[in-house]
């Protein structure tokens, strides 16, 4: 197969250009493994080894959970948080463009954007608007292969929901604390759990909303998210920072190859491998 190649150090260039976009992303990435790090230790240290603010006033009490310090309950998870699962779309309502469907959830705790079904915007009603997604909407996959898994939504534009996927909806002041309690490998292996179906793994709202939780008070539970909260915004700040490198560096790929934007009077900094 014959191709044209540009010159050598045209290609160093191109090559220089697309490592910065990686670096950037790669650093971008170590940041929000350490402030995952963080809110993980700092929920451990509260609600699993229980050194809370405050902790050395408060007496351990039986439960069938185990020891809890006293005043708080093992509850419902569907106490302090409603499920909502997605809407039965009809095969002849997909398309390739429009308002993009969320049918699966990654195995990062980030939401499937990529290569989505998509609807007309004319489909939208009163009964679909409560379908419509958010930012920092926290999902979980109810059926298939990714039955389970949990992911936070980060995105600027409307999304819906498919039946395949349900949303959290956290009390406000128990947000961080749901959070952390889905997300974590225990909350994860309570979900995989759940989805029973050997062919076809599947779990319905209910059962979700049923899963048993320890529950703080509510105050202990207000000054967690008051901390941790910081923390998820600053994890939300560089995950759409990788969103926008990833996208430039996409697109910008493609016309760096083809020639469209010329890069042989540009002083860059290359790199020649051994």
């Amino acid at each position: 197969m014959i191709i044209d190649l540009p010159p050598l150090t045209t290609q160093n260039k191109i090559a220089g250009i697309l490592s910065n976009y990686d670096r950037l992303i790669e650093n971008n990435t170590r940041r929000i493994e350490i402030l995952e790090e963080m809110a993980r230790s700092l929920y451990d240290e509260w609600f699993v080894k229980f050194r809370f603010p405050g902790h050395e006033q408060t007496k351990m009490v039986d439960s069938e959970l185990g020891l809890i310090p006293e005043g708080w309950e093992v509850g419902k998870l569907g106490s302090v948080c409603h499920v909502l699962s997605g809407y039965a779309f009809k095969s002849r309502d997909w398309q390739k463009t429009g308002i993009p469907v969320i049918k699966n959830i990654n195995s990062d705790n980030t939401v499937q954007l990529k290569e989505t079904d998509c609807v007309s915007k004319e489909i939208l009603s009163n009964k679909l608007n409560k379908y419509l997604l958010k930012n920092g909407d926290f999902l979980v996959a109810m059926t298939g292969a990714t039955a389970g898994k949990v992911g936070k939504l980060r995105i600027n534009n409307p999304v819906l929901l498919n039946q395949r996927v349900a949303k959290l909806e956290p009390l406000e002041h128990y947000r961080a604390y749901i959070w952390q309690i889905v997300s974590s490998k225990e909350g994860q292996t309570r979900f995989f759990n759940l989805a029973d179906g050997a062919a076809q793994p599947n779990m319905s709202a209910s059962q979700i909303e049923k899963l048993d939780i320890i529950l703080p008070s509510c105050s202990l539970c207000q000054q967690f998210h008051s901390v941790a909260n910081d923390i998820h915004m600053q994890i939300d700040n560089f995950v759409f920072r990788n969103q926008n490198l990833c996208q430039t560096r996409d697109l910008l790929l493609p016309k760096l190859i083809s020639g469209e934007i010329d890069v042989k009077n540009l002083d860059i900094k290359t790199e020649v491998a051994a």
